[in-house]
């Protein structure tokens, strides 16, 4: 699984109004994907919701 997560959304993705403005750190954007996977990965993820 490839998971991107834009430093910068609203540059990529110009004329849109977002919430989200983007995890600029390297680390930090890092931190996330690893947690996320990790997350998926749990028995408590329901596939199926």
């Amino acid at each position: 699984m490839r998971v991107r997560l834009s430093p910068n959304p609203l540059k990529a993705m110009p004329g849109t109004a977002m919430g989200y403005a983007g995890i600029g750190d390297r680390k930090e954007r890092a931190d996330l994907i690893a947690y996320l996977k990790q997350a998926n990965a749990s028995t408590k993820c329901s596939k199926n919701p």
